[in-house]
């Protein structure tokens, strides 16, 4: 059988539901609807944008070994699975825009402005955001962010390496790991159906592993690792909130956890260790520079309320407030957290309202 009706005799079996192996172990399952086949011959196409452009709402798209031109724009319900994710390559990124669900899986995403990208479409309503699985994906090398969501975008990541994203320009980090901007929202370590799975790396990328500005909204859950950026791991700002359960976050240049202006966050059985200035940061503005300097004074009470975590070798423990501001409030509860080797474990800027609850916890005080 040729190449021909061998794919249209796939097409068909499709249509029916069918069980597809892919290299290794991977086992998917595929609902009815078309299946193109995207490699460097033989193929339906040999372009990826263009087997994106033509496809169908609903379809799957199979990507063989190589390296793909993008930037790839996707406008309509659409999985793309590549055979390999250290050897299926998209360059200059991914674009999800409008109201639609978005799979990527086995692939890798470089050389964009953004890795990923999810907004709504210019011009139109702001809830007309897409949603985004990825799942065995690497977002590495892009010039500004790994991951940026805007509006009321939605990414899930399961089994994702975002690493070495930014720039460096006169010394200022720009970019990082994963931007949340508007009311955007992102889901770690488990889908959007809430199933688990491996572990998720944010790592080495510019300014901070994941900044949330804005209203925008971070859910993390165990077998996620943030670690060895030039600021924070983790950064809420604006009136972001973020539920965080299983957070490793370590060897950053200046927080583990940064809960800064009027975000929330809720923190169950994290670990913060070896960050250059504190493990945990409860107040003050969300524009750090390098140093953990900031240059402006707002009124707002960041929340933080920690159970079950250790905070353990970094130079200060846990900081509530900035030192240097007159207006930033802060709410902080701690229940069973253990401070083991930090430089000092907790450290209360006394300038404007800060409220700090401590039960079932021992800790050394900073002079």
């Amino acid at each position: 059988m040729n190449a021909r009706p061998m794919r249209q005799a796939i097409k068909g079996l499709l249509m029916c539901l069918m069980l597809v192996g892919l290299t290794g172990s991977t086992v998917l399952l595929v609902q009815a609807g078309s299946l193109i086949r995207v490699c460097a011959s033989g193929c339906d196409y040999t372009s990826l944008v263009d087997a994106v452009a033509q496809a169908q709402p609903e379809s799957t798209i199979f990507v063989d070994e190589g390296q793909y031109a993008g930037p790839v724009i996707i406008a309509k319900n659409l999985t793309i699975i590549g055979s390999d994710r250290n050897k299926v390559v998209i360059a200059r990124g991914v674009v999800a825009a409008g109201p639609f669900k978005v799979t990527l899986r086995n692939l890798t995403l470089t050389g964009g402005l953004n890795g990923l990208q999810a907004q709504a479409p210019t011009g139109l309503p702001r809830p007309l955001s897409p949603a985004v699985s990825l799942e065995g994906v690497t977002i590495t090398g892009n010039a500004l962010n790994g991951i940026a969501l805007f509006d009321y975008s939605i990414a899930s990541l399961c089994d994702v390496l975002v690493t070495k994203n930014g720039l460096i320009v006169q010394g200022l980090p720009l970019g990082g790991g994963v931007a949340l901007r508007g009311n955007a929202q992102i889901v770690i370590g488990s889908t959007l159906g809430g199933e688990a799975c491996s572990q998720t790396v944010v790592r080495e990328n510019g300014a901070n592993g994941i900044s949330a500005l804005d209203k925008s909204a971070v859910t993390i859950s165990p077998n996620t690792v943030i670690m060895k950026h030039t600021l924070s791991g983790l950064q809420l700002g604006g009136s972001a909130r973020a539920t965080v359960q299983g957070l490793v976050a370590r060897e950053n240049g200046c927080y583990g956890v940064a809960v800064e202006e009027d975000a929330t966050a809720t923190i169950l059985s994290g670990r913060f260790e070896s960050n250059a200035k504190a493990g945990l940061h409860v107040g003050g503005p969300a524009s750090t520079l390098p140093g953990c300097v900031t240059q402006v004074d707002i009124q707002a009470n960041a929340t933080a309320t920690v159970t079950g975590s250790v905070i353990a070798g970094n130079r200060l423990g846990i900081l509530v407030g900035d030192l240097s501001k007159n207006l930033d409030e802060a709410t902080v509860k701690l229940t069973t957290v253990n401070l083991i080797s930090n430089g000092c474990d907790l450290l209360v800027d006394p300038v404007a309202k800060k409220d700090v609850t401590v039960t079932g916890t021992q800790w050394k005080p900073c002079s």
